[in-house]
């Protein structure tokens, strides 16, 4: 961080430097909490790809996987596997995430109320 800093002239340093605010987030990825910051990154990552990769995409591979005649033998034609499905992926996606914010905001409450362990245990 400070070599970069270095190599900059003085004028762009101050512009450069990190806010205040960011700082308590930046220790987040300093030792010892950088292991468990990448852990955690990695289990948020991996459950939300579980959640939106599989449970919402999912159906649209196997509708598509189904016009395509990768069911039974014999049940696809060549005029049905030439023709997408209509696709309401994206507006499923939305309607998910719609959903999800009164959730998350009565969530940011319960951990006021409850604790952020209860309302783990709570939520699983």
């Amino acid at each position: 961080g400070s070599f970069l800093l270095s190599i900059f002239p003085r004028a762009w340093r101050r512009q450069l430097r990190m806010p205040g605010w960011l700082g308590p987030m930046a220790s987040l990825f300093r030792p010892p909490l950088l292991v468990r910051t990448l852990g955690l990154e990695f289990v948020w990552f991996t459950l939300s790809f579980g959640w939106y990769g599989l449970m919402l995409w999912l159906p649209e591979y196997f509708t598509r996987l189904g016009t395509e005649g990768g069911g039974e033998e014999g049940s696809g034609s060549d005029a049905a596997a030439a023709v997408s499905p209509p696709t309401h992926v994206y507006t499923e996606n939305l309607l998910v995430a719609i959903a999800n914010l009164p959730g998350n905001v009565a969530s940011a409450f319960m951990v006021d109320w409850l604790g952020r362990r209860r309302t783990l245990a709570t939520c699983m």
